[in-house]
């Protein structure tokens, strides 16, 4: 229930509308990790806030297998120790992933190439809260070029 009530405190008709614009019925994904205290709902508040406002459908059929233990460790410990992800993917579904913060992107790119892998496609990715630097991404020559191909000059 908090975390419904923190998800309800910063997801408002503004944020919706922008996840309008650049979302196209996609499954919501909330990253449900498993820590020292238990499971993360974090996300499940954000996913249930969005839905209750676009009636996209929450994926609960994926799921963190193991207990990576990353609130609060350092970079080592976070790509010694990758999340890892099992469960039923929807094949050529378009996928929202949802997660309460990003420290160095790991979980996300795991829980990416797990989906992609199955055959599913990621729509996007939106985070509460991170670090500064992990604001910052390093992209290939080929992959700004692809991007600009598809979005045109997006920087701004």
């Amino acid at each position: 229930m908090c975390a419904v009530l923190l998800a309800q405190s910063f997801i408002n008709d503004n944020i919706i509308q922008k996840l309008d614009n650049n979302y196209k019925n996609p499954i919501i994904l909330p990253i449900m990790a498993e820590e020292k205290q238990g499971k993360n709902a974090i996300p499940m508040g954000m996913a249930d806030v969005i839905n209750r406002y676009t009636g996209w459908k929450v994926s609960e059929n994926i799921y963190q297998t193991n207990k990576a233990g990353h609130t609060g460790a350092n970079g080592w410990h976070r790509i010694t120790t990758p999340a890892l992800f099992m469960g039923d993917v929807v094949i050529g579904a378009e996928y929202l992933i949802l997660d309460d913060f990003i420290g160095m992107g790991s979980t996300l790119a795991n829980v990416k190439s797990f989906i992609e892998n199955a055959g599913a496609k990621i729509a996007g990715f939106e985070v509460l809260t991170g670090k500064p630097e992990s604001s910052s991404l390093y992209l290939r020559s080929q992959t700004l070029d692809n991007l600009r191909e598809k979005h045109g000059q997006f920087e701004k």
